[in-house]
């Protein structure tokens, strides 16, 4: 009976013990809200979610920094660039931080969130990295097609033209001619930077006229550029040309039957 005493009384002692230092310890949980991706421009916004979970009543100092944990000042409230909203409940603090991303001279921006304990001298960090992107590497596409274009009756064959360029060299330019909303050839061309992109249509009716639209775009720093230009083609087909664009057809009967009947 005794020895069942102590072996109660050590158990609870060390479930105690290990109680005491789960709730002693902080733990930190930071989210990205937005942007998408870890590449970040000129006007983007930036949306940080720190959460610290700590004990129940225990105060815990949740701040933010750039480049360090613990780089002064810290980051606070200022007009148009940053804002922190900080709150508490039960035995989670939370703050959320928004920066408003002006021009950057370096090409990588750390952002910590730091949560601290300081009667306990306890203390929790979490970092997010981003790559800013300087607005001369960001792709600016140009298509240039001719807007109006008209074939002439008896025409058969047509060629659509289509002119890209691009201030920056592109790894992987993506070519789509579309005809109403429909896709009708896409090409990928590689290590681009300026050039004509051509869609020649054959055996041309009626039905082949109206808009035709040149897509070019491109898949960089994880974000889609994509540049389109719309060009409309107009003619004038007779109900019988048909007969009028066959006309080697119709000369190649003609001989076939001469033929036939020299040798009757």
């Amino acid at each position: 009976m005794f020895c069942n005493r102590i072996t109660v009384f050590l158990i609870l002692n060390v479930w105690l013990g290990l109680a005491v230092l789960i709730q002693a310890e902080i733990s930190v949980n930071l989210t990205l809200n937005q942007p998408a991706n870890s590449h970040v421009f000129k006007g983007d916004q930036i949306k940080l979610r720190c959460e610290s979970s700590q004990s129940e009543g225990e105060k815990v100092d949740i701040t933010w920094h750039y480049s360090n944990y613990d780089t002064k000042p810290p980051i606070t409230n200022s007009s148009n660039v940053t804002n922190v909203v900080t709150w508490s409940e039960g035995n989670k603090t939370t703050s959320v931080l928004t920066v408003n991303i002006g021009t950057q001279q370096n090409g990588v921006l750390f952002i910590y969130c730091t949560a601290r304990n300081r009667l306990k001298n306890e203390m929790k960090h979490d970092y997010k990295s981003f790559r800013y992107i300087q607005d001369s590497s960001i792709p600016i596409i140009a298509v240039t097609v001719p807007r109006n274009q008209k074939v002439m009756e008896g025409t058969r064959r047509h060629n659509l033209s289509c002119e890209v360029s691009s201030n920056v060299q592109i790894p992987e330019l993506s070519i789509t001619w579309l005809f109403g909303d429909q896709i009708i050839a896409e090409k990928l061309v590689r290590s681009a930077k300026a050039g004509k992109h051509n869609y020649l249509l054959q055996c041309l009716t009626e039905r082949d006229l109206g808009n035709y639209t040149c897509v070019a775009s491109t898949t960089m720093f994880d974000r889609v550029w994509q540049t389109s230009e719309t060009m409309l083609l107009t003619g004038n087909f007779p109900e019988n040309s048909g007969m009028r664009d066959k006309p080697s057809l119709i000369l190649y009967l003609v001989i076939f039957l001469l033929l036939l009947w020299k040798a009757t």
